[in-house]
């Protein structure tokens, strides 16, 4: 009895570590305000904006989530001169991956700028 409670035990927490600990171990979450984008690595599936003076290059993974104007998008609509913002992490290793990508103006600033009908 006590070998069945003990096996269920260790079997419980190494499940948990596998659901809860998987490729995103290690990785600092990172907010990417609207910025434009600089230079895009079609190739690489990379793209470079300017944070604080710098160049920062980042990579789009394949569990990246890129939206163009609120819709879903390809990574087609990934365009030097874009504006950008979302949410990236850095590795462990140092690299930093685009989780989410909001390409164009935000919704509420389209809406703003829109003109009024009589």
């Amino acid at each position: 009895m006590k070998r069945k409670l003990i096996t269920s035990l260790i079997f419980g927490v190494f499940t948990w570590l596998v659901l809860n600990v998987g490729s995103t171990a290690g990785a600092q979450p990172i907010k990417l305000s609207e910025t434009q984008i600089q230079s895009v690595d079609s190739t690489n599936l990379t793209f470079s904006v300017a944070v604080k003076e710098e160049k920062l290059t980042v990579f789009i993974t394949s569990e990246t989530r890129l939206f163009k104007n609120g819709d879903p998008a390809t990574t087609k609509a990934l365009v030097a001169g874009e504006m950008v913002r979302g949410a990236l992490r850095k590795t462990a290793s140092g690299r930093v991956e685009a989780v989410r990508l909001h390409l164009g103006e935000p919704k509420a600033k389209a809406k703003a700028d829109a003109p009024k009908s009589p």
